[in-house]
């Protein structure tokens, strides 16, 4: 039985980074599942769920696409030292005018 604490932190995350590089834009629960095929779509998306409640990610946990994208403090925990691009969701987050978690 696999759960989501097999995925490793830094590694999908490092997914999920380079998927929004490559893209140029957030990526997708679909698109970070398809790099994990060793594991239940629902156990990735879990994973990822997990890491926004951490403040690692930002993105929705609805069961929608996700619009994942690291946060400044998922990027130092990720060792990526550089960030592609502002994430345009922690500006709301550090204004108080939402949360980390969706409601």
């Amino acid at each position: 039985m696999t759960k989501a604490s097999d995925i490793d932190d830094k590694e999908i995350l490092l997914v999920v980074e380079n998927s929004c590089i490559e893209r140029g834009i957030w990526s997708n629960t679909t698109i970070v599942a398809e790099k994990y095929s060793e594991f239940p779509f629902k156990v990735v998306a879990a994973k990822l769920s997990k890491l926004l409640r951490r403040g690692l990610l930002t993105g929705c946990d609805c069961g929608c696409r996700g619009d994942w994208e690291l946060t400044k403090q998922g990027r130092e925990f990720a060792g990526i030292q550089v960030e592609w691009r502002d994430n345009p969701a922690e500006w709301f987050i550090e204004q108080g005018l939402v949360g980390p978690i969706r409601d």
